[in-house]
């Protein structure tokens, strides 16, 4: 999967699968993986929910 939206209420756990992809498993239980950085994906995730360290 290109692009996934990672949001509070869909995602149960995000790791990193390998250097280039993040593995989710969601709240339905789907098993997806992403073809970007887990810290790409975090960012993004960051930035949609306004979260700042």
């Amino acid at each position: 999967m290109a692009n996934y939206l990672v949001q509070w209420d869909n995602t149960l756990l995000l790791t990193a699968y390998d250097q280039n992809r993040t593995f989710v498993l969601t709240a339905d239980g789907e098993q997806l993986l992403i073809r970007e950085r887990l810290k790409d994906v975090l960012s993004r995730f960051a930035q949609v929910n306004l979260i700042y360290p």
